[in-house]
């Protein structure tokens, strides 16, 4: 390795080698050491090697299609590796716009004895330093300094160029390694997994890597490099017509070879034709060809003065002589039959593309490069079918990552997407979003391809990111992965059985719209999607029966949709979320697992993806919402088999989707969850009063059945429509599937909460009280009004009924506010105490008595049954173990200060019962912190008020703020507060009361208690002086600099969520109805009967076989699940709305917010000097200059033809003035004289 002195950056390796060394092995080191990527395209750059200025906008074209076709294909660049002509110009290239994708391996192969400064590299092993020569010598050249390897031939001459033409051509030929014959061996049938980690889908860095030419100026050793390229290695040549010499001989030359070829009849089928008259005719173009480029011929052969970059200076294969150098000052090479050859023999090897200064759009070089391949691939072996070459093409195209090719060049009918299976796997390992799309948009066969769901497995193998997704091999791949990929992350709930083995007729079925209202409704308005291909309505475009059932179907992409989020591949994501169904399921998914990273890795781009798919989900809900909000509530709370039953709501409530929760849908199932059977309409105030007067409640309006129908084409009767509940007995009847016309019903949805299984429901309807019993709202307020009496409780008994068990001689915890009833010295308290006075009358809160009072009784037994409560809460989570079960409880803040709160209760409740003094008193100081914490327990009941809930959140907030805050302030704290001390009071005896002293005499004085200064105010000793000048810097920092700090943070915070005030109270607000939906109807202490009733059900249910038991107790189980089973046809119905709409939701998203790939090229292309916008300005004018001319004289010559007519009517007498016809150039200098 070595630098370049002048730019220390610039570093870049290099071997020096004979000429005869193995190619083999030099290939070999350039893909393990050098280039460790393997290359799609290696380009090899020849032409000029004296200075050549290219003109600014040919240089903008070239520079942007060299830095295009590198970044998209990682392609090497090979030069001569000189710092002259063409080959500075690539470095300057690379150098002023680096390639931001990938490195640019720019390789240079440069003769050892033509380097300038060559004995500065003369090392073995070791780093060494170059600087450029302040005068170069003829015969030698710098290297480029932006190179990033070089291959040196050292064969022993010195300034002898063309030493390294062999080498460079053996190695080409090396890489090339016979590529177009190669592809015609891969035959497209496509039988091989691809999946797996085969040559097809990974490529070896032996494989045969295309190589092109790319030709810049030149003279005639750059002819004869072209010729062996193209005649004798295959190697395709690209030609920049317009940069003179060498490309434009060749450029007018196959021009004028098509041309005459036309004009003598000759087809291009057989140019190697034996036939005499053929022959003849051949050979009379060949002469009139020579007659035409007889200019260009002569000004090539005059131009062997050394001025090609070395490429190609070889007259014969051995080394040149001095003799031979001076023999060649007169060249004899016929170069017109080596040119001739060419365009003969390879045609569709050669390429030109043109720089022609004066054409308005500059060329695409990238595109010119690759076509070039393209090219010779269809012509390269004339044994091969159309379909082999299209493969062979495609495949090109798929390593170059260049879909618009594909387009455009390649695959211009639908039938030749048949046979390109692996191809479309090696996209989708590589994450080619554009070609997958492409397959899926000519409706490429997913259900062939991923019949076998082995391929499943390979494809989370192949590009699993993390160590835990080690997946073993199984007999049920798909389940495999459920269970230990896609149900760790997105939790508990979702049914692996269910979600491997979806029925086809709940997501798959065609439903008759004709027949069914409710559909028909939901479809009221045209929701027809823009984008054809993803279209809802396609039957089983994404789905392949599974082997072992024929009953249940594959739904691919939803399975490809999962594991593109699983495996981070974003783009793959939106792609086949688009094509799925159940939209707002899958994009709450990935709103929820993003999250999840989100949290893990704390990376703020996975949580801007999570909210684009939350958005989406908004957006379809509230489309669907407006089209047929029954329906949508419906759909809100319906279990969904394709992803294991899950809820809509239920994933956005694990997602943390408060704007999903937020939405009027969302909202309005809340409100029918939270006020049960009672009416909404119902005043609170009477819901209010019903709680006190139990009585009152049956003077409420309430919903009589759980179901309210409405037949569409007329009103049924009372008698009709008033069920009786009990009468459903029927097992196999589910929620929505009790009568015909169910589907087009409006809901009440406290009945699908009361029952989610297909088993019914067995309600006994005992009267008004039950109804309104069980309405959370209700429950709310028993549990607010018990909570209230519990605390009032818990204070009277800390207050006024909690007295010791036995005798004590004073007060021993301190608690009296007297002076003369405490210890001065602060000596341990004790019954034993010889020193206690027995004179003094114990107070009243210390009288013994005989057993704690009843009132403490009651307050033990009312906190049992609130930690009955918490247990019932914290084995209701849906968790498959009690670790999982305990983890999910402790997340929720409130669920700890409960523990904690009944934690401390028990451990002060037994205190009171060790007959230490010391025990009671601890018991007294346990309580006391203890009924603190149930006087905040009782800020979560706030929740249920939209202006207290939001502020819970803001004094959380302001806390953690608060947090870092203390931080601080404790540094000043002890800072002043431990220098005062120490000079106020001096040396004292170390106490632990010694710290509370400190923090007293600093701590107050922010509040403006300066009891301080009355200890040293009459102190005018240096002491004195020193406090005082602490004290000044000390409240200047702390009252005035951090206090306003405090507050210009909790402003902050307060603002930054005031806004968002709506949304945080709504999803409070849900997490609110779900606790009191799950809570029994009684509130505590009473609850008591509720959880001895539901443990009889339970053992009831397991000991015996009674069926009323276990269908009790299922009841029981199952009444607070806000979930509903529909049938296969309303399920069906949901789903087809929901697609279009998504449909609809996801073109506007794409329309609007996705940028187009054209956006994000490289920023060179959009670069333009001054120098650049005044020549695009003055050819904008020379053109307009010229169409101005032009139909100038369209115009003067239609008014002479006018003339002449009227001089044949009128004769003589028309007299026509004498007229002057002036050019652009001619009317500009006469504009610039008269003015």
């Amino acid at each position: 390795m070595y630098f370049f002195a002048d730019n220390k950056s610039n570093r870049a390796e290099f071997i020096r080698i004979p000429p005869d060394a193995s190619v083999t092995k030099v290939k070999e080191l350039m893909h393990a050491k050098w280039c460790k990527e393997r290359p799609s395209l290696v380009i090899s750059v020849t032409g000029g090697a004296k200075a050549y200025n290219m003109k600014p906008r040919l240089l903008r074209a070239f520079r942007r299609g060299l830095l295009k076709v590198t970044s998209s294909t990682g392609a090497w660049i090979i030069t001569g590796g000189m710092n002259t002509g063409i080959m500075k110009l690539v470095g300057e290239i690379v150098q002023i716009y680096p390639s931001r994708c990938r490195p640019i391996h720019l390789i240079g192969i440069s003769t050892w004895g033509c380097i300038a400064g060559v004995q500065q590299l003369d090392g073995h092993g070791e780093n060494v330093s170059y600087h450029k020569p302040a005068s170069e010598g003829k015969g030698v050249a710098p290297l480029e300094p932006n190179h990033t390897e070089f291959i040196f031939i050292d064969d022993g001459s010195d300034r002898k160029y063309g030493r390294e033409i062999s080498f460079r051509a053996r190695l080409e030929k090396a890489i090339s390694g016979d590529f177009f014959a190669s592809l015609s061996k891969v035959a497209p049938k496509m039988t091989r997994p691809s999946l797996t980690p085969t040559p097809t889908s990974r490529p070896e860095p032996s494989d045969p890597i295309p190589v092109v030419l790319l030709v810049v100026e030149g003279g005639p050793n750059t002819v004869r490099t072209v010729h062996e390229a193209v005649v004798e290695n295959s190697i395709p040549a690209v030609f920049l017509e317009g940069t003179g010499r060498c490309c434009d001989l060749f450029a007018k030359a196959f021009n004028l070879y098509n041309e005459y070829r036309q004009e003598f009849g000759l087809t291009k089928e057989n140019p190697q034709s034996n036939i005499p008259a053929t022959l003849r005719r051949f050979e009379e173009l060949k002469n009139k060809l020579r007659e035409a480029l007889k200019q260009e011929l002569c000004a090539i052969s005059g131009a062997g003065d050394g001025s090609d970059d070395g490429r190609s200076k070889k007259a014969s294969k051995t080394p040149a002589t001095a003799g031979e150098a001076e023999k060649r000052k007169v060249d004899t090479t016929d170069y017109f039959e080596l040119v001739y050859e060419c365009i003969h023999t390879q045609p569709n090897f050669l390429n030109i593309i043109s720089l022609n200064s004066r054409s308005s759009v500059e060329p695409d070089i990238d595109l010119a490069i690759l076509e070039a391949l393209l090219k010779a691939t269809s012509g390269s072996d004339s044994r091969k079918t159309n379909d082999q070459r299209k493969y062979e093409q495609f495949r090109l195209a798929l390593e170059w990552n260049r879909v618009d090719i594909v387009k455009k060049k390649i695959m211009t009918h639908d039938r030749d997407w048949d046979t390109l299976k692996d191809l479309f796997e090696i996209a989708l390992n590589r994450n080619q979003t554009e070609f997958v799309k492409l397959f899926l948009d000519h409706d490429f066969s997913l259900t062939d391809l991923f019949r076998n769901h082995d391929k499943f497995l390979l494809l989370y193998q192949n590009s699993m990111k993390e160590p835990h997704h080690s997946l073993p091999e199984s007999n049920n791949p798909l389940q495999s992965i459920y269970q230990q990929v896609i149900q760790p992350l997105i939790g508990d709930f979702f049914k692996i059985d269910v979600a491997s083995r979806s029925p086809i007729s709940s997501s798959h079925t065609r439903v008759n719209m004709d027949n069914d209202d409710d559909a028909r409704s939901c479809c009221s308005r045209s929701l027809a999607s823009p984008n054809n291909a993803t279209g809802a309505l396609n039957d089983f475009a994404g789905s392949s029966p599974l082997e072992s059932n024929s009953n249940y179907y594959l739904d691919i992409d939803k399975e490809l949709f999962l594991w593109s989020v699983i495996e981070d591949k974003r783009e793959f994501t939106l792609l086949f979320w688009s094509r799925g169904k159940n939209k707002i399921c899958a994009a709450l998914i990935a709103t929820l697992i993003y999250r999840k990273r989100a949290s893990k890795d704390k990376d703020n781009s996975y949580e801007q993806i999570a909210d684009e798919f939350e958005n989406l989900a908004v957006q379809i809900l509230d489309e669907f919402y407006q089209v047929n909000s029954h329906t949508c509530i419906k759909a809100l709370i319906r279990l969904i088999p394709a992803y294991g039953n899950v809820t809509w709501l239920q994933l956005a409530a694990e997602a943390d989707a408060k704007k999903f929760i937020s939405q009027r849908a969302v909202q309005e199932v809340l409100n029918n969850i939270w006020y049960g059977y009672i009416r909404q309409q119902e005043s609170e105030r009477k819901i209010i009063f019903s709680t006190f007067m139990l009585w009152y409640s049956g003077c409420l309006q309430y919903q009589d059945e759980l179901v309210k129908t409405y037949n569409q084409k007329k009103i049924k009767d009372d008698s009709n429509r008033k069920s009786n509940l009990s009468q459903r007995t029927s097992p196999t009847k589910t929620l929505f599937a009790t009568e015909k016309g169910t589907d087009g019903t409006q809901m009440r949805l406290m009945h699908d909460i009361e029952d989610r299984n297909t088993a019914p429901v067995h309600f006994v309807a005992v009267g008004c009280c039950e109804q309104f019993l069980r309405a959370p709202y209700v429950k709310y307020l028993y549990n607010l009004y018990l909570h209230v009496v519990f605390l009032l409780l818990f204070s009277y008994v800390l207050l006024c009924d909690f007295f010791p068990l036995y005798e004590f001689q004073t007060d021993v915890c301190g608690s009296t506010n007297d002076p003369e009833k405490q210890d001065g010295n602060n000596n341990s308290p004790s019954v034993k105490n010889d020193e206690a006075k027995t004179n003094i009358t114990v107070p009243y809160g210390f009288h013994k008595h005989d057993r704690p009072a009843f009132t403490e009784y009651i307050l033990f037994l009312w906190v049992t049954t609130l930690l009955c409560e918490e247990l019932r809460q914290l084995f209701s989570f849906e968790a498959h173990s009690v670790r999982k079960k305990i983890t999910a409880y402790f997340e929720v803040f409130w669920n700890k200060l409960d523990f904690l709160a009944i934690m401390l209760f028990y451990v002060g409740f037994i205190f009171r019962f060790i007959p230490f003094t010391e025990c009671f008193c601890a018991a007294r100081i346990v309580l006391s912190v203890d009924l603190s914490l149930w006087f905040i327990r009782l800020l979560d009941i706030f929740a249920a008020i939209k202006r207290l809930g939001p502020k819970l959140v803001m004094i959380g907030e302001m806390v953690h703020d608060l947090k870092f805050y203390m931080l601080m302030l404790i540094v000043f704290i002890l800072g002043f507060g431990v220098s005062a001390y120490s000079l106020i009071h001096g040396a004292n005896k170390f106490t632990w009361h010694l710290p509370r002293d400190i923090i007293h005499l600093a701590y107050w004085e922010i509040f403006g208690e300066l009891s301080s200064l009355s200890k040293f105010e009459n102190n005018y000793r240096a002491t004195g002086y020193t406090i005082f000048v602490l004290l000044i810097i000390y409240m200047a920092i702390v009252s005035i600099v951090l206090v306003n700090l405090l507050i210009a943070m909790f402003s902050n915070t307060f603002d930054r969520l005031h806004h968002d005030t709506d949304r945080i109270w709504k999803f409070q607000r849900y997490s609110l109805v779900c606790e009191y939906l799950s809570r029994p109807a009684i509130p505590p202490p009473f609850i008591l009967l509720a959880h001895l009733w539901r443990f009889v059900l339970y053992i009831s249910a397991h000991c015996t076989k009674s069926q009323w038991f276990k269908a009790k107790y299922n009841q029981h189980k199952n009444r607070t699940k806000y979930q509903i089973k529909l049938d296969e046809k309303s399920a069906a119905n949901i789903e087809i709305v929901e697609d279009q709409l998504g449909d609809e939701v996801y073109y506007n998203y794409v329309k609007t917010v996705r940028k187009s790939p054209e956006e994000h090229e490289l920023d060179e292309e959009r670069v333009q000097t001054p120098q650049d916008k005044m020549f695009s300005k003055m050819g904008t004018l020379e053109d307009r200059v010229r169409i101005i001319s032009s139909q100038q004289a369209h115009v003067l010559e239609y008014l002479d033809c006018v003339i002449d007519g009227l001089k044949m009517i009128a004769g003589d007498r028309i007299r026509v003035p004498e007229r002057r016809r002036l050019d652009p150039d001619e009317s500009c200098s006469i504009y610039n004289s008269s003015n």
